[in-house]
């Protein structure tokens, strides 16, 4: 386990040392807006209230996957697995946007973002690539702001996706196609 973590603070010393301007901005821009899942939510209710029958259930799924993902799934992972977030347990770490100081495993950005991309995505194909790459990019500006580490995106990434699945799978086992 030891070696992973080492790797694991290898790849964000890397991903985090390469800070410039313009990528300061870009990170911060894809970040700050999934604050408590902010982006993801305002854009399913923007769904659900101007959209049709089948937007509408997209929007709901969406909605469920990312409660199921970070309330449920994420929340319980993090009160049995505390990691201190790189800005506070490594040296020359450069820190932007609000500074959270709670546990940094699983990252929740990257847990709601793939959830939600996920589900939304499953509206067509070319959408689900471009959602996931907005979602890997809001899981890699997590790193790039010192917030987390791979592994801490890549298991919010993990349990973004299944989470998403699972309710794309109840959602079909029970019948609920549309909403009026």
């Amino acid at each position: 386990m030891e070696i992973f973590l080492r790797y694991d603070a290898f790849i964000f010393q890397a991903i985090n040392g390469l800070h410039n301007r313009v990528f300061d901005f870009i990170f911060l821009f894809l970040s700050l807006p999934v604050e408590y899942g902010a982006f993801w939510v305002i854009l399913g209710l923007i769904l659900f209230v101007f959209g049709g029958k089948k937007l509408k259930s997209y929007a709901l799924m969406s909605l469920f996957a990312m409660v199921l993902a970070d309330f449920f799934i994420g929340n319980l992972l993090s009160s049995f697995l505390f990691r201190q977030r790189p800005y506070l347990a490594l040296p020359n770490v450069h820190q932007l946007g609000p500074a959270w100081t709670g546990t940094s495993f699983p990252s929740t950005h990257a847990t709601i973002s793939f959830a939600g991309a996920y589900i939304l995505g499953n509206l067509n194909k070319k959408l689900l690539l471009f959602m996931l790459i907005l979602a890997s990019l809001i899981a890699i500006s997590r790193i790039y702001l010192g917030m987390h580490y791979p592994l801490d995106v890549v298991a919010g990434a993990v349990i973004g996706i299944l989470s998403a699945k699972l309710t794309l799978l109840l959602w079909k086992n029970f019948k609920v196609t549309t909403v009026e």
